[in-house]
């Protein structure tokens, strides 16, 4: 009878240890993700892209506005699993899970509940079975933003338009298609129908011959 008191009281420790390693492979662990952080400009930007790009159910989304995250956590799985807990203006709230693998450039929102009420218990699907593909570019762009001020966005004159994520080249007369690495500018830039900033203006490239240099 002493040796099965003993082996009860010492059960609870032989598991401490696998349960550790089970919560470090994969597991899910809460996260701090205070203004300013990379959770929150992640789960900011992802927001908007859910607004903008997500389908029929999210056209419900469209009155409401991120205010900050509530709770997060974090899994490594070959990348970064996130789930946001996002509380919303005027209400409400909106569970995103987000996919981060940064080597490749890759980033998707797996899953999306909206909850229409800060009282209320239903809760919305927002995007069924099929993920949302993001702009890891973008995003980076985005994050920067964030984090200096100084990269908010200026006025564009002169027929150009502001690129969250432009080229770091410019198209010339000479060369108006120029080879580029995939880097993301946020800048001001000439549309794409009339890509050649020349002479103050934004123009096509079949008006190269017709407009002069000053």
């Amino acid at each position: 009878q002493k040796q099965s008191k003993k082996m009860a009281i010492l059960a609870p420790l032989f598991l401490l240890p696998l349960m550790t390693a089970q919560q470090l492979m994969g597991g899910h662990t809460p996260v701090e993700a205070p203004e300013g952080s990379h959770i929150a400009s992640l789960a900011h930007y992802a927001f908007g892209q859910l607004k903008d790009k997500g389908g029929t159910k999210t056209q419900m989304l469209q009155m409401s506005s991120f205010a900050s995250v509530v709770k997060a956590t974090s899994q490594v799985v070959a990348g970064t699993n996130y789930r946001v807990q996002i509380k919303l203006e005027p209400q409400g709230f909106v569970d995103l899970t987000i996919f981060e693998q940064t080597w490749t450039s890759t980033l998707s929102i797996m899953e999306a509940t909206l909850h229409p009420s800060d009282v209320a218990f239903s809760h919305i699907d927002l995007l069924g079975k099929s993920a949302l593909t993001l702009d890891a570019q973008e995003f980076q762009a985005f994050d920067a933003r964030l984090r200096n001020p100084v990269h908010q966005r200026p006025e564009c004159h002169a027929g150009q338009i502001w690129n969250e994520c432009g080229s770091a080249c410019i198209p010339t007369c000479a060369n108006p298609a120029p080879m580029c690495t995939m880097q993301c500018v946020p800048k001001c830039q000439c549309p794409r129908e009339k890509p050649i900033f020349k002479v103050g203006k934004c123009i096509a490239p079949s008006e190269c011959e017709t407009v002069e240099d000053r």
